[in-house]
């Protein structure tokens, strides 16, 4: 995890189940992902090619499969 100060107030990034899939190499099961909204699916497109990548603009940092 990591830590973000802003003005307004500050806040602690906790990894999601597929990000910690991603930094471990393991599997992660994405069930019914058909009824993920667009933004979601344009955003797992370059982890699911060939790229193998995860964009995260949060962190504004990207996250290779292993």
């Amino acid at each position: 995890s990591e830590l973000h100060n802003t003005k307004s107030s500050p806040f602690e990034w906790i990894d999601g189940p597929l990000l910690q899939a991603v930094k471990e190499g393991h599997w992660c099961l994405l069930d019914e992902l058909n009824l993920a909204t667009q933004p979601v699916l344009e955003g797992l497109n370059s982890l699911l090619d060939h790229r193998k990548m995860l964009y995260i603009p949060e962190l504004d940092k990207e996250f290779h499969v292993s």
